[in-house]
């Protein structure tokens, strides 16, 4: 399912419906986190459906940046709590 169908869904209690699928879809290990590339694609996802600040770190190629940010514990991988506590 597509994250803008999960959203039209009513699948959107918290307001994250876009970024839980595209953090799904990113997640292409199915490891539960995300490496460097795969952060990657989920902020180019969340840029292109206009969530967040995902566009300006799309525009400024501060990906790396933005990942330590996130990588409350420094484990070189963003778990969807992570993310979601930065909310």
């Amino acid at each position: 399912m597509s994250a803008l169908a999960i959203a039209a869904s009513g699948y959107d209690n918290d307001g994250l419906a876009v970024p839980r699928a595209n953090f799904a879809t990113a997640d292409a290990d199915a490891s539960g986190g995300l490496d460097a590339a795969e952060f990657k694609s989920f902020v180019d996802a969340n840029a292109q459906a206009q969530f967040g600040k995902a566009a300006k770190i799309q525009k400024r190629g501060a990906y790396a940046r933005a990942f330590s940010k996130v990588d409350a514990d420094k484990n070189e991988s963003v778990s969807w709590s992570e993310f979601a506590a930065q909310q």
